[in-house]
C-alpha cells in the first residue's frame, strides 16, 4: 500500500500490523486443529475492538506492542485506511466461519479458515496485504 498516495492521514504501525498476523494465524490454526469455535469468537472479539479504534483494548495490538518493545523491532508508518478495510474482512471471514460450524459445515468452515490463515500469513511473512489489494481495487472502481 505504501506505492499510492495516501488516502487517509491516519497512519498505522505495519510492525504491529504484521505482529498481529502471526497471532491471528495462531488462532485459526487452533480453530482447525482442534473445532473450538472459542478461538473465533475471541478473535471476532478483538477485531470488534480495533474496528471500534479501542487498540488499548486489544488483546492481539497489546501482546504484538510488547513484542514490538522487548526486542526492540523499528515502527514503520503506513495509511490506516486499507489496513482498516482488511479489518473488516477479517470480520466477515470470522463471522462467516461461526455461521459454518453454528449449522454444522464444518469443512466449509475450516476451508474459509485456511484461507484467512493464507492471507494472514502473507501479510505477516511477505508483508503482502491481500485485503489491502483488495480495497485498491474497491476504491478504483467506486
Amino acid at each position: 500500500m505504501s506505492s499510492a498516495c495516501p488516502i487517509s492521514y491516519e497512519k498505522v504501525d505495519t510492525t504491529i500490523v504484521r505482529l498481529g498476523s502471526i497471532s491471528v494465524s495462531f488462532l485459526l490454526l487452533l480453530y482447525v486443529s482442534t473445532g473450538s469455535i472459542l478461538f473465533i469468537y475471541f478473535l471476532i472479539f478483538d477485531i470488534f475492538i480495533r474496528i471500534l479504534r479501542k487498540n488499548r483494548f486489544s488483546p492481539i495490538w497489546l501482546v504484538s506492542n510488547m513484542i514490538q518493545k522487548i526486542f526492540n523491532i523499528a515502527s514503520k508508518s503506513e495509511d490506516a485506511a486499507a489496513k482498516r478495510f482488511t479489518l473488516y474482512l477479517a470480520l466477515a471471514f470470522s463471522v462467516t466461519i461461526v455461521l459454518f460450524t453454528w449449522f454444522a459445515y464444518f469443512e466449509l468452515a475450516s476451508v474459509v479458515a485456511i484461507l484467512f490463515v493464507l492471507c494472514s500469513l502473507t501479510e505477516a511473512i511477505l508483508g503482502f496485504c491481500v485485503g489491502c489489494k483488495m480495497y485498491q481495487i474497491f476504491i478504483a472502481f467506486r
